[in-house]
């Protein structure tokens, strides 16, 4: 394990707190077999969650409302349960990664040692903090919610059955098992639900996040190369041999950031294709829902489709930006070589520049299932799909 430095603690100290309590941190080295145990523990419970509500979707225990809520915590099921195999599978690849990160970060040696790059990194730190942890706070915020919600529904809307007995509402749609229980076991049940519901957000958000701070640390690695490219065609003192050898350093330092962007590659392209297609599907479900609910002046019911909606969107807007910033960065490189006066150099000089800048020309990408790359067009495609699908919903109806 690579010595550890104050910066990228920053960045990914919450991070790495939330994949640890799940047992997906990939650096782990001490205590392998009680971090099996906490992994296996996590993914039973994502599991036992997506078994219930497929039966709730299968047997139609419930409303229509209660059927819209099981397709879209299922979704959220087997995002999670993506988040828990797949960094585990590849774990070997994604700690290469953040072994990388941390000696980009180390105070003493590397390629980020003057103040210019480790500002580059400083900002792109920030982002990354700042953007796991506002997700934290409004994934919170949106679960107390819905709590909320139920228990205020639950007390105030009493719905009496054909036999005289209470329809209970739960946190997540449990109609087939538990139809008529008692106000004591109702109570524990809600607890052990309430406890299901924050043990899949955190699964969702950890690796997601983890994921969004880890490309955003790879961009700020190819910013960086693009400046030591820039001031490496405009200085003119040094001798040819430094020259070489300092131009052969960054073309290997190249390689390396295109290999740690293979292996996000490898680790997370099943997960994006599985969350996109969902996510096509759920949002243009919601929105449908959100129509119903505003018609009806249900407010209850908007405010948890507004909620549903906005976590989806969130989720496929991490994994689409990251695709963009990533291609965008990586075509940077291209784009500043071509600029500088790249043809004045010797000749060997010149052959180099020109493979680089071939190389650079097939930009960096994350895809979907390796055969649809993924960016903020992406995006905007899942969100027309699921328009159009809302509008030939509302005709039919």
């Amino acid at each position: 394990m690579k010595k550890r430095c104050s910066g990228f603690d920053y960045g990914f100290s919450i991070i790495e707190l939330g994949m640890s309590k799940l047992g997906v941190w990939p650096l782990q080295r001490n205590n392998l077999a009680f971090y099996d145990v906490r992994w296996s523990f996590v993914t039973a419970v994502n599991l036992i969650i997506a078994l219930n509500l497929l039966t709730e979707i299968c047997m139609g225990c419930g409303d229509v409302s209660n059927t819209l809520e099981s397709f879209l915590i299922l979704n959220a099921s087997i995002h999670a349960i993506c988040n828990c195999l797949f960094p585990k599978i590849h774990r070997k690849k994604l700690a290469e990664n953040v072994n990388a990160a941390i000696e980009d970060w180390s105070c003493s040696s590397g390629p980020t040692k003057d103040e210019e790059s480790r500002a580059i990194m400083r900002r792109y730190a920030r982002a990354s903090r700042f953007i796991g942890t506002s997700q934290l706070i409004l994934g919170f915020m949106g679960c107390s919610f819905y709590f909320v919600s139920i228990l205020v529904i639950q007390t105030h809307q009493v719905d009496e059955t054909s036999n005289g007995t209470l329809q209970r509402r739960y946190i997540i749609p449990a109609k087939c098992f538990f139809d008529t229980v008692s106000n004591t076991e109702y109570n524990a049940i809600l607890l052990l639900q309430m406890f299901q519901a924050l043990t899949l957000l955190v699964t969702q958000w950890a690796v997601d996040s983890f994921f969004f701070g880890i490309v955003l640390h790879l961009c700020g690695q190819l910013d960086i190369l693009k400046n030591c490219f820039s001031n490496f065609l405009d200085e003119e003192c040094s001798t040819k041999e430094h020259r070489r050898k300092e131009f052969r350093a960054f073309v290997e330092r190249h390689c390396r950031l295109i290999n740690l962007a293979y292996n996000l590659e490898d680790v997370f392209h099943l997960s994006i294709m599985i969350q996109l297609l969902m996510n096509a599907y759920l949002i243009a479900l919601t929105g449908f829902r959100l129509i119903l609910s505003m018609r009806s002046s249900n407010n209850v019911e908007t405010m948890k489709s507004l909620l549903f909606m906005k976590f989806t969107i969130m989720q496929s807007f991490l994994y689409t930006c990251a695709g963009d910033l990533l291609q965008g960065h990586s075509e940077d490189v291209f784009h500043t070589l071509w600029q500088k006066s790249w043809h004045d150099l010797p000749s060997p000089m010149i052959r180099n520049c020109a493979f680089v800048m071939m190389r650079s020309k097939k930009p960096l990408r994350i895809s979907a299932g390796k055969f649809i790359y993924v960016s903020r067009i992406t995006l905007m495609d899942i969100m027309k799909a699921a328009a159009s699908y809302i509008s030939f919903l509302q005709i039919t109806i």
